[in-house]
């Protein structure tokens, strides 16, 4: 189950788009791009299983998504320019009464820098977060129920970073890609997921 998404610009007024997951709001512009291997294609909400060619989704420097915790299953990726990234999950206990056992991981290519300045978003007992590898990646191990989970952290600006997901339900990324949620693309995206900022 999933709510709601509102997407629109800033600078262009509110145009909206009524979708599934969160609202989204974006006030930069780029154009559409996903790959994997070279070759194009698109990107949305996601099946759970791993793959080990991960898509390369391009994500809009300072698009912001806004959730409905408790509302949907969702993994929400938003970058902000001059290298900060925030990852945040949600569950859809309000609908199911049952929780969702996350364990997100997220790492930068040692080529890339490092992560620092990591910090997790309502940290609990029940919850853990960590850094490994010599500031290369950072992993979350939690039990989300009518809350909203995640952790920030800085890179090099500009720099891309992967995204994986382990979760006792299907996994559903969202992200802001041409002023649209996940670009208005409709179709399964990898699991994990590599987000490129438009602009560092």
């Amino acid at each position: 189950m999933s709510g709601e998404f509102w997407a629109g610009t800033l600078a262009a007024g509110a145009t909206a788009a009524l979708l599934v997951g969160c609202f989204a709001d974006s006030t930069s512009t780029s154009s559409p791009g996903y790959s994997s291997s070279g070759s194009s294609s698109g990107g949305s909400s996601s099946g759970g299983s791993a793959s080990s060619q991960p898509i390369l989704a391009d994500i809009d420097t300072n698009g912001t998504l806004i959730t409905t915790p408790g509302q949907g299953i969702g993994v929400y990726v938003t970058y902000e320019s001059g290298g900060r990234w925030t990852l945040s999950w949600t569950c859809d206990t309000g609908v199911t009464n049952l929780s969702c056992s996350y364990v997100v991981d997220a790492s930068v290519d040692p080529s890339s820098g490092t992560i620092q300045n990591f910090v997790a978003l309502a940290p609990s007992g029940t919850n853990t977060f960590s850094e490994a590898n010599s500031q290369q990646s950072v992993e979350a191990s939690t039990t989300t129920t009518s809350g909203t989970d995640g952790v920030t952290f800085d890179t090099t600006p500009g720099a891309t970073i992967t995204v994986s997901v382990q979760l006792n339900a299907p996994v559903s990324f969202f992200f802001v890609q041409d002023n649209q949620v996940n670009g208005g693309y409709t179709g399964a995206l990898t699991n994990p997921l590599m987000f490129r900022p438009t602009t560092p």
